[in-house]
């Protein structure tokens, strides 16, 4: 079941902040307003509406349960925590989606002049998806067109097609460039790249 809870800590002294005002607005919809107070441990586990004390988070979350994701924002009252004297910061706000009603907490270290937080969601258990066995059974095959470039910018495959042209003609006319850029699927520039490196790895192999 979803929830959302916060613990606020003051970066001044990196102890918990306490009885810092937080609002809690639910944005999708339907629109709802709830407030707390942080405790004497920073912790905020408990909402009310701004409008109907009696009415919870936990009320609220329950009614909307159907909806899959739920859009938030969840602020913090910053100023009249440090004083608008030592502040130009307001409210310190996040905004979130719950998705697959799963529980949140934020994380939040706010000060006079920075604010920084970091979000705990519930993972939710993950299966890997299930292959065919006649899709498992084939071996893929190996074509290079999706060889990711190596540290020239070549893939494997390039490489090993511009070996065998290099092969039948280690310094090859400038005239057939272009047929090995077709029979390599690369450019006429990379081509003559390629050969000006293919010369100096073998001027620094005879050294």
């Amino acid at each position: 079941m979803a929830s959302i809870s916060c613990k606020v800590n003051d970066s001044r002294t990196g102890l918990p902040a306490v009885n810092m005002r937080v609002i809690l607005r639910a944005m999708s919809h339907i629109e709802q307003l709830f407030e707390a107070k942080t405790d004497v441990d920073g912790n905020v586990t408990r909402w009310q509406g701004t409008k109907n004390k009696d009415y919870e988070l936990s009320q609220f979350l329950e009614e909307i349960s159907e909806h899959p994701d739920s859009v938030w924002q969840l602020g913090v009252d910053v100023e009249n925590y440090f004083g608008s004297t030592y502040t130009s910061f307001k409210w310190f706000d996040i905004n979130f989606v719950i998705k697959h009603c799963r529980p949140y907490h934020f994380v939040m270290m706010v000060g006079p002049f920075g604010n920084q937080y970091r979000l705990t969601a519930e993972a939710l258990p993950w299966k890997a998806p299930e292959i065919p066995a006649q899709i498992a059974a084939v071996a893929p095959m190996d074509t290079g067109l999706n060889d990711q470039p190596g540290p020239r910018g070549f893939s494997t495959h390039q490489t090993k097609q511009l070996m065998e042209c290099y092969i039948d003609e280690p310094y090859p006319n400038p005239t057939l460039y272009d047929t090995i850029a077709r029979t390599t699927d690369l450019n006429r520039k990379k081509v003559r790249t390629s050969r000006r490196r293919k010369a100096a790895d073998r001027k620094h192999q005879m050294v």
